[in-house]
């Protein structure tokens, strides 16, 4: 390596991805760009992720491995309290770097070094195919800090990196399962106040696999959790009101729209859903415009 110090600490937990695993790690030991470590964290898989680590062993690789099953957030803090590089970079074990992932963050900063927080657009690949892409707005007239920027365009882990000496103390919250990225990196850029110095890098280095087992791939349960975790988070953080009222109301409109089908049994779905809201969110004065905005919504796109 350059140097006796890494320049990127790269952290990758990975559970049962063997299906992915390999192209992934793959990915990152060819980048560009070479002075870092690579952090793996096996969270306690049963399949043959143990079997592709020594079969791609690589000098930069550090493997810790989980008795048990800890999540990722935890799996993650595991690889803050072990890396030496100046600055911190994620890579889920089911997501795909391209070549120039690590020398785009690195040209980045040398031209922005006073920079916090840095991310790059993604893609997301559905069988085989671009399904969407990600983009940034940073210049939406509602945004007021670098922590409304961060949590209106929710930069994935994946793509992003940040200066592990702005905030050595800071991990994930392992009680969130569901934008608990969100929550570190608002909390990360809340650390630096008035002189935060953000960068949303419009260059396309990573694509993000959904696939059936993970999170996003099981939509219903993963926009409700969504839409439960953002309504903790707004207050927590202190999102403007606009900007917390738009992320609020395109998660229930995304939502109700995961139901938009042509047969009778998602009519069916979407009616079990609607009782399931209706449990959770008792007519009371306070919930009561909840429900109706649900309601009509609903009725509007079915």
């Amino acid at each position: 390596m350059p140097s006796s110090s890494p320049f990127f600490s790269v952290i990758l937990p990975t559970f049962n991805r063997g299906h992915l695993l390999r192209d992934t790690i793959r990915a990152v030991l060819t980048q560009e760009f070479t002075n870092f470590e690579f952090i793996i964290i096996d969270d306690a898989s049963t399949d043959n992720t143990q079997e592709i680590l020594r079969e791609l062993h690589d000098p930069r690789m550090i493997s810790i491995i989980n008795p048990n099953n800890l999540e990722r957030s935890a799996s993650r803090n595991l690889g803050i309290d072990r890396a030496k590089g100046q600055y911190i970079c994620f890579c889920d074990s089911d997501d795909h770097w391209e070549k120039n992932h690590l020398i785009t963050l690195y040209k980045t900063i040398e031209i922005n070094p006073n920079a916090i927080f840095i991310s790059t657009l993604c893609r997301y690949i559905e069988n085989g195919k671009a399904r969407d892409e990600l983009s940034w707005n940073q210049h939406h007239k509602a945004i007021k800090n670098c922590r409304d920027v961060i949590f209106y365009n929710e930069p994935p882990p994946s793509s992003s990196c940040y200066q592990k000496r702005a905030a050595p103390d800071l991990r994930f919250n392992p009680d969130l399962v569901v934008n608990e990225d969100v929550d570190f990196f608002c909390r990360l850029v809340s650390k630096a106040g008035s002189l935060c110095s953000i960068c949303l890098v419009d260059a396309v280095t990573v694509s993000f696999f959904v696939h059936n087992q993970n999170t996003r791939a099981q939509y219903n349960d993963f926009i409700a959790r969504e839409l439960y975790a953002k309504k903790q988070l707004v207050g927590r953080l202190k999102i403007s009101k606009r900007i917390a009222h738009e992320k609020l109301r395109s998660c229930r409109h995304r939502y109700v729209n995961s139901f938009k089908k042509k047969d009778s049994q998602k009519l069916i779905a979407w009616g079990f859903a609607l009782v399931g809201y209706l449990v959770r969110y008792p007519k009371d004065k306070t919930n009561k415009s909840k429900v109706y905005d649900f309601l009509h919504k609903g009725l509007r796109i079915l």
